[in-house]
């Protein structure tokens, strides 16, 4: 119903008498919305791959990162020349992110695996997804393991305030 109702409002339809439908589709441009609407049928394609292979896991946290990195953005006054920056950030985030979930030891491995390509440094992050950021390459250095409250307080006053 979701899809359906989004689908049709980023085709330049009338939103439903739903008040979150209503405010996504006044809140964000078509673009975007087509954008929302793929996320489903990705993450379908993702969770019913057999097997599931790290170009799934690639594919899938490519476009969830760049979707949520980029959105955020926008709404934070973040600027388009910040876009190749910030699409590296998101896959990286998205990877990250992704690979910390996954069940299967192997491909989980794998998957953190892909982040041994340079990783993008906290300088490319664009200010305002600093926090994102720090939480990726916390997650990615960990091997998805997320610290204790006391790591993860200093992590997010780092990405807030630098020190």
């Amino acid at each position: 119903w979701w899809q359906e109702q989004l689908s049709a409002v980023a085709a330049g339809g009338t939103a439903p008498a739903h008040p979150l439908i209503q405010a996504l589709a006044t809140t964000l441009d078509r673009q975007t919305l087509e954008r929302l609407v793929r996320l489903p049928e990705i993450w379908s394609d993702f969770v019913e791959s057999e097997p599931l292979a790290l170009t799934h896991i690639d594919t899938f946290a490519q476009e969830r990162g760049s979707m949520l990195f980029s959105e955020t953005a926008k709404l934070l006054g973040n600027h388009s020349e910040d876009a190749p920056r910030l699409h590296t950030v998101a896959r990286y985030w998205g990877i990250a992110d992704t690979a910390a979930h996954l069940s299967d030891p192997g491909l989980r491995s794998a998957a953190f695996d892909l982040l041994n390509s340079p990783a993008p440094q906290y300088r490319d992050a664009p200010r305002a997804l600093a926090g994102l950021y720090v939480l990726a390459t916390a997650r990615s250095r960990n091997r998805g393991a997320i610290k204790p409250l006391a790591e993860q307080m200093r992590l997010l006053r780092f990405s807030l305030i630098g020190t």
